[in-house]
């Protein structure tokens, strides 16, 4: 049994590879959902917490089973501009959604073993739990406060079914060890009900680990990943924000992340494990325009039986 929490922050905008400020969004980006013509609702920053929890069960030494969902919190803080050039800055809202998201139900095989390391494959299903309608009330260019759908990012899940493809390979050696991993996430579905599908999302990840004492080990990680544009459109997402365009969605990043983790017996329970790992980009390019990651952190707990 796995239960992990992890906090994700974005601060800033990046339009393709550089940093930009919200009025350079304003003045250089067409709003997707004109009239009108110009953005008048730029995103500032953003928090989503994560916790997830999950189970697996070993039928034998090469095949185990696993099943797992995951609940969201999300925050969402955005200028509004207004004016006839759009350019005056009316005032900041803060935005929130909450609640279950996607889950997960899968098989892990061991396809290869030998003295020192494993191979590993992993297929999952990951099920449309999460709730692809959820409102906000944002700051109008107006003054007055609106109700509509959020924006995609601040949706809880993809409304699809989506298949989950994983290859890991490990190794160790006295102290050191190391590995690395592909994990990805593709679409089934041509589009979910409300008439988009995510893009499809893969991530490529290696490490080093070393261990300090018998029950401590300290780790280093680098992550790349890559997910397209969103394909489709939801009407009801729309109005002259960022985050109401399907091309804002998506694009590379590479993050760095060192983490610590104990690992040890409990008496009359089993093996248990607590980690912490936090992590900062070192490159991103954005599709279209979004906010910038700043920094992540998770803590996670397991034990085996």
């Amino acid at each position: 049994m796995t239960y992990s929490t992890r906090w994700v922050v974005n601060d800033g905008l990046v339009a393709g590879d550089r940093k930009v400020s919200p009025e350079w969004v304003v003045l250089n980006v067409p709003n997707a959902n004109a009239p009108p013509t110009q953005l008048r609702r730029v995103p500032l920053s953003s928090v989503t917490h994560m916790q997830m929890l999950g189970i697996a069960y070993g039928v034998s030494s090469w095949l185990s089973l696993s099943a797992g969902t995951s609940y969201l919190e999300k925050r969402l803080e955005t200028l509004t501009f207004s004016g006839m050039a759009g350019t005056v800055r009316r005032g900041i809202s803060t935005e929130d959604t909450e609640g279950l998201g996607d889950s997960r139900i899968g098989a892990n095989v061991k396809l290869f073993q030998a003295p020192g390391q494993q191979l590993h494959a992993g297929l999952a299903l990951t099920l449309p739990t999460g709730s692809i309608t959820e409102r906000v009330r944002p700051l109008l260019p107006n003054g007055t406060i609106g109700d509509s759908r959020a924006g995609y990012s601040m949706q809880l899940g993809t409304g699809t079914v989506d298949l989950a493809p994983a290859l890991t390979w490990f190794g160790h050696q006295g102290a050191f060890g190391w590995g690395a991993a592909y994990r990805g996430r593709l679409a089934l579905e041509d589009a979910n009900a409300e008439g988009y599908r995510v893009g499809d999302m893969h991530l490529l990840t290696g490490w080093a680990t070393y261990r300090l004492t018998p029950l401590l080990w300290a780790s280093g990680r680098l992550e790349a990943s890559t997910q397209d544009r969103i394909h489709g459109r939801d009407p009801q997402i729309a109005g002259a924000g960022v985050g109401a365009d399907p091309a804002n969605f998506g694009g590379e990043r590479v993050e760095g992340f060192l983490g610590l983790d104990a690992r040890g017996p409990v008496p009359g329970l089993g093996v248990a494990r607590l980690g912490v790992e936090v992590g900062v980009p070192f490159y991103e390019r954005a599709n279209g325009v979004h906010l910038a990651r700043d920094w992540s952190a998770q803590i996670s707990a397991a034990i085996r039986f």
